[in-house]
């Protein structure tokens, strides 16, 4: 079996072992047309071949018919294949942006989270150091003026 294209036509050849089927669909403007076409080999013989004359045409006949629905098979099927192929793509776009959209929010409210805590733990730092200088301060000032009232 062979699938050739040439121009605006497409043909599925199929050999067996006595005849080789060929089915071409033309595609013009606004119009199509099939043309349906049978040859017999050429490595059969004359006497033969003009024997099964009459039988080779009516099971040439059905042969079309099976050649005709197997190319209606393969283009449905190829059809169906590339709309689940469109559906998975979309599907799989729609979930990469979701997952980056909530990555994005969860780093966004990760970093407000770490800038809360960073500003709180500064200002205790500036809250701890103002309180120890100022009790450093109020000691150094009651020891000295222990210290003076003693002397004094």
């Amino acid at each position: 079996m062979r699938l050739c294209s040439e121009g605006p036509s497409v043909s599925l050849i199929i050999r067996d072992l006595k005849h080789t089927h060929r089915v071409s669909l033309r595609f013009h403007q606004k119009t199509f047309s099939r043309k349906i076409g049978s040859s017999n080999s050429s490595n059969s013989s004359s006497s033969s071949s003009s024997s099964s004359s009459s039988s080779s045409s009516s099971s040439s006949i059905n042969s079309n018919k099976s050649v005709v629905v197997v190319v209606i098979v393969v283009v449905v099927v190829a059809a169906v294949v590339a709309g689940l192929v469109v559906v998975v793509v979309v599907v799989v776009v729609v979930v990469v942006v979701v997952v980056v959209v909530v990555v994005i929010v969860v780093v966004q409210v990760v970093v407000e989270v770490v800038i809360v805590v960073v500003v709180v733990v500064v200002v205790v730092i500036i809250v701890v150091v103002v309180v120890v200088a100022v009790v450093v301060v109020v000691v150094v000032v009651v020891v000295v003026a222990v210290v003076i009232v003693i002397v004094v």
